[in-house]
C-alpha cells in the first residue's frame, strides 16, 4: 500500500469489510515521517486470508492519501483455512474450498447413506467445496490447506448440506426434513429433527433426508462411521431415562434386544449413562 501527501503522525487501520475491527499487524504508524511511504501487510493466518478473500478490507486512518493498493499473488499452498473443533471432539464442517485434512489429525467424513434409525458415515481426505461434512478430532483450531479441484473427492451421495455462510434452516423444504448436530440433554452430540426454523453458524452442516430417520418407536438414531465406530445420537426427544434401560443392549438401529443374535450391538450401563457416554460395541459371533 502507497500512501502520499503524509504529514507527521499519520495512521492507517487494515480491517475487516464486515466488522471494521482491526487485523493483527494491519497498523502502520509514520509517527515521524511526512514523505510518501509504501507499507506491507502479510496474510500470516488463515482466519485473516479467509475473511479478505471472502469480504475483502476497509483501510482507514489519518494524515495521509492512499493512491495504490496491491496485492500479491500466493502460491495455492499458501492458501488455508482455520477449521475448529469443540470440546465434544466432533463437529459439523462446511467451507467454500476444497481442503486437504492430510496429517492434521481431524478426519471428515459424509453422509453417504440415511435409513430409518440410521445415518451412514463415510470417511475421506478431501473435502469438496460447498458440502457438509462431520469432523472428528481433537479439540483446537486447525490450519488446514487448500487444494485443487482435482484433488479433492467429491461426495457422490451426501445427506450432510453446507451452510458456509450463517443462515436460517428451514424445519422443512419440498417434503425433506432437516436436522441440525447438537447437544442433548445428558451433554452428547446429536442430531434433532427440525420442527421450526433455525439459525445455523457459519461453516456448520445440517442433515436433509426425504425420509424422516427417527424410527416410529422414538428410540435412538444410530450413526454408523465407515472406519468401525459407532455413536448413539438421539432424537429430537430423548428417551432412556431409568437406570435399567442403560445396562441394556440395542441394536444400530436404537432398539432393546432380549435375545440377541450375531452381530453389533450397543450395550450402555448405569455409569456410561451419569458419565454422558453413548455405550460401548459389543459383538456377538
Amino acid at each position: 500500500m502507497t500512501f502520499t501527501n503524509a504529514t507527521e503522525g499519520w495512521q492507517v487501520y487494515v480491517c475487516d469489510a464486515e466488522s471494521y475491527s482491526e487485523f493483527t499487524d494491519g497498523y502502520f504508524d509514520g509517527s515521524a515521517q511526512e514523505e510518501a511511504q509504501t507499507v506491507s501487510f502479510r496474510i500470516a493466518n488463515a482466519t485473516v486470508l479467509e475473511a479478505i478473500q471472502e469480504r475483502g478490507i476497509v483501510v482507514k486512518g489519518k494524515l495521509a492519501t492512499l493512491t495504490k493498493i496491491e496485492l500479491v499473488t500466493y502460491t495455492t499452498s499458501y492458501d488455508a483455512v482455520a477449521v475448529t473443533i469443540g470440546v465434544d471432539g466432533i463437529a459439523t464442517f462446511s467451507s467454500s474450498k476444497h481442503l486437504d485434512f492430510a496429517g492434521t489429525g481431524v478426519t471428515p467424513y459424509y453422509a453417504s447413506g440415511v435409513a430409518t434409525g440410521t445415518v451412514t458415515l463415510t470417511s475421506t481426505t478431501t473435502t469438496w467445496s460447498w458440502q457438509g461434512y462431520i469432523l472428528k478430532g481433537s479439540e483446537g483450531t486447525y490450519t488446514v490447506p487448500v487444494t485443487e479441484e482435482a484433488n479433492a473427492s467429491y461426495p457422490q451421495d451426501n445427506y450432510l448440506k453446507q451452510q458456509v455462510r450463517e443462515g436460517t434452516v428451514d424445519a422443512s423444504t419440498d417434503g425433506a426434513f432437516h436436522y441440525i448436530f447438537a447437544k442433548t440433554e445428558t451433554g452428547t452430540p446429536s442430531f434433532y429433527k427440525l420442527t421450526s426454523d433455525h439459525t445455523l453458524g457459519a461453516k456448520k452442516a445440517y442433515l436433509k433426508t426425504v425420509t424422516d430417520i427417527v424410527p416410529s418407536s422414538n428410540a435412538r438414531v444410530a450413526v454408523v462411521f465407515d472406519d468401525d465406530e459407532t455413536t448413539g445420537i438421539e432424537n429430537e426427544e430423548p428417551r432412556m431415562k431409568n437406570e435399567e434401560s442403560w445396562g441394556a443392549v440395542y441394536d444400530l438401529q436404537g432398539r432393546r434386544v432380549i435375545n440377541a443374535q450375531k452381530g453389533l450391538y450397543i450395550q450402555r450401563s448405569a455409569e456410561g449413562r451419569l458419565q454422558g457416554k453413548n455405550g460401548k460395541k459389543v459383538v456377538i459371533k
